[in-house]
């Protein structure tokens, strides 16, 4: 992809309960994200360490919540409930979490990362 001027990282995931990237990591602006470390190779945390300078863990049971399936929509984090604790690190970011019911699409394995579409 460097020929669009995109640096592509490949990332390791070692836990099938993770099987995209979007389950374990979510970017929330430029320079800060999450990630659900335990599915990630050590390759894969240094990678992200060094390209995201604030780096929030998500415990096991937000991570299975699909707290790293949300997306930003404006100042917005969309996402299923998550706890205080991520929604504290939300608002550092300047992000208003809005919690949205997604435990319909959560049965096939997605949240709210997957029903985005882009409009051009």
């Amino acid at each position: 992809m460097r020929e669009r001027g995109v640096e592509v990282t490949p990332l390791h995931l070692v836990d099938e309960t993770f099987y995209h990237l979007d389950t374990c990591f979510a970017p929330l602006n430029e320079r800060s994200g999450l990630v659900f470390a335990p599915a990630l190779d050590d390759a894969a945390m240094t990678a992200l360490s060094a390209a995201w300078p604030r780096l929030y863990r998500v415990d096991r049971t937000d991570a299975l919540g699909f707290a790293c399936n949300g997306v930003v929509a404006g100042r917005r984090y969309v996402s299923s409930p998550v706890s205080p604790a991520l929604a504290g690190i939300f608002r550092s970011e300047g992000l208003e979490p809005l919690d949205v019911d997604l435990s319909e699409f959560e049965k096939a394995g997605g949240s709210a990362f997957c029903l985005k579409t882009f409009v051009a």
